[in-house]
């Protein structure tokens, strides 16, 4: 496809459209990607002129190329982002008390971060070609502008249960809508993620379910330990009549009123928290 790119445009456009039409693009940063050869693609020589020579169409098959590299540099982002999360917590965390552990963990890191820019520069680069290309508003919000603030990482986990976390939500990229029936990796990545968010919350569900029936039984065991030193007393206070001990009397029918006292609190909470 490229090549027939570069001769249609060597056959219908002049020399001096192709010459000079390279610009220093800030989104590379300093990342080396090679030799910058200018291709002449309708992205670097206007679609307009593009439409003038009548190879207009190559337009359209330049926009989805772009749209396919753009899937391509979405999805190594979100390999090299969870790359650098799994390091972080494997070998960076790991390697609080070895100097030459942390230096090797953090060499890894920063290959990483390499690699991070050149996708991160890619996109940037291919979104812009969309914008020159004139996309459609619908592609361009479904391909949204990369910032700095969605390549953060974060390790902890997104619980909006948790105090300050609730306004916390995945970047765009990582929910992009996607054609279902198209069977990319973008619905696969969606889908997959769902799975995910489903079975925590189901685990989080299980986990109360699970603790709510302990708290019943915890708080029957109580009750029924209160009420047998209750009896227990009891016993000893009519046996300590039998013999007509009087201080062990007393003493015994005290413990009898506390133990009791305390039965009859624990049913009272079971009844009110329904925790029968």
């Amino acid at each position: 496809m490229i090549d027939d790119f570069s001769r249609k445009a060597n056959q219908y456009l002049a020399e001096d459209i192709l010459v000079g039409q390279g610009n220093t693009d800030s989104d590379w940063h300093d990342v080396e990607l090679g030799d910058e050869a200018i291709l002449p693609l309708p992205s670097n020589i206007s679609a307009d002129q593009c439409r003038d020579h009548g190879v207009g169409y190559l337009v359209d098959d330049e926009l989805k190329l772009r749209q396919g590299q753009a899937n391509d540099a979405l999805h190594n982002i979100q390999i090299d982002l969870g790359h650098h999360l799994f390091l972080y917590r494997t070998a960076v965390r790991q390697a609080k008390h070895s100097q030459h552990k942390k230096s090797r963990a953090w060499d890894a890191i920063h290959q990483v971060n390499t690699a991070l820019n050149v996708h991160t520069a890619i996109y940037r680069r291919c979104r812009k070609a969309m914008i020159t290309l004139s996309a459609s508003s619908v592609l361009l919000q479904r391909y949204q502008e990369l910032k700095e603030e969605h390549l953060q990482l974060k390790t902890i986990e997104i619980d909006p249960s948790v105090t300050g976390m609730c306004g916390e939500n995945l970047p765009w990229f990582w929910t992009m809508n996607a054609d279902l029936q198209a069977g990319n990796w973008m619905s696969e990545c969606e889908f997959t993620l769902l799975q995910v968010k489903f079975h925590c919350a189901k685990a989080n569900v299980d986990r109360c379910t699970e603790e709510v029936a302990l708290l019943k039984m915890e708080m029957r065991w109580t009750a029924n330990f209160f009420q047998h030193h209750s009896d227990k007393w009891r016993r000893f206070a009519a046996e300590a009549e039998a013999k007509r001990d009087v201080g062990r009397v007393c003493f015994a029918k005290k413990q009898t009123k506390t133990w009791g006292t305390l039965h009859e609190q624990v049913v009272t909470l079971i009844h009110r928290f329904h925790l029968a």
